[in-house]
């Protein structure tokens, strides 16, 4: 009797091992639902229970593992730390004029890679370029008409050096406009990516050597007073600033990217009114998205070596 009775506490610890299941299956089953006493008894119980542990096995779902990022904790690491970053998506930009006007031009096709500051297109423009041609008529008679005027003997240099920044303005003003006709025509098959480099390049010059000019003026101002300005120094200082203003409205008639990135869509048709309207881009660039980070490092990341079991903050 011995065996008999192993046999049916075997049946028994596993029919509360799954009992829940046990349970269902023996009451679907009618062979089950009278099963006989005795050691045939405990065998069926037995099988019993391992047919309905099979039966849990394949009716269980499969849970699907998702990624949930942990917050800041203190947890047990051994000497390799893990670090993973979310990568930065670009950004669709839709570009449109600021004034209402005709396209004169279309520099950029689906597909080009614009820089920063990149024309894109431009819009007629007679009368904001005149006006421009007017001021720089009369910045040059003012300057004329200064320049015969006696000069204090303590303002030379500070005239010297207003006039250095002045001509650096203008000397920045030019190189961009050569660019923009270099990315016109490399639009148009008449100028290479080389080309458009250099033009950028003189931008940078031309930057560098506005900023050295204002630093040498600053310089000046603060180390010594100088006697105020004549009256044709105001009259020149006008006629600056109105050339200024005139080429102010000019660049308003130019839409130029204002990041780097790949032009995806283009909407304007030379010929065609445009107006400011942010439902009706004239073009789309898509931003050049950053560089990424690593998106997952392994290995020894600090200078000190962790041993296995130590504790570290993982974020």
């Amino acid at each position: 009797m011995a065996q008999p009775v192993k046999v049916f506490v075997a049946g028994i610890v596993a029919a509360a091992v799954a009992a829940p299941l046990i349970y269902v299956g023996l009451r679907a089953s009618p062979a089950n639902t009278a099963a006989p006493r005795g050691p045939g008894g405990a065998a069926a119980l037995s099988s019993a229970a391992s047919n309905a542990v099979s039966i849990a096995a394949r009716e269980a779902p499969v849970a699907t593992p998702v990624a949930v990022p942990p917050p800041d904790r203190v947890v047990a690491v051994p000497r390799a730390s893990v670090t993973a970053r979310a990568q930065p998506s670009a950004a669709a930009l839709a570009m449109t004029s600021t004034i209402i006007g005709r396209v004169a031009q279309v520099n950029m096709r689906p597909g080009d890679k614009v820089a920063a500051g990149d024309l894109l297109l431009r819009l007629e423009a007679r009368e904001a370029q005149a006006r421009v041609e007017a001021a720089m008529v009369e910045v040059a008679a003012r300057r004329n008409a200064r320049d015969r005027a006696p000069l204090p003997a303590d303002a030379a240099e500070r005239r010297f050096a207003l006039d250095a920044v002045w001509m650096s303005e203008l000397r920045l003003a030019g190189a961009r406009d050569a660019l923009d006709w270099m990315v016109a025509a490399r639009g148009a098959g008449k100028a290479s990516g080389e080309e458009v480099a250099q033009a950028r390049l003189a931008i940078a010059a031309a930057e560098d050597r506005r900023l050295r000019d204002r630093d040498a003026l600053a310089a000046i101002d603060a180390e010594r007073s100088t006697s105020a300005p004549t009256a044709e120094d105001d009259a020149l200082a006008v006629a600056r600033a109105q050339l200024m203003l005139a080429r102010a409205e000019l660049e308003a008639t130019r839409v130029r990217a204002p990041v780097a990135g790949t032009v995806s869509a283009v909407h304007a048709r030379a010929g065609e009114t445009v107006t400011p309207d942010p439902s009706a881009p004239l073009v789309v660039i898509t931003e050049d998205a950053p560089s990424p980070p690593p998106a997952a490092t392994a290995g020894n990341t600090g200078t000190r070596t962790r041993r296995a079991g130590e504790s570290a903050t993982v974020k």
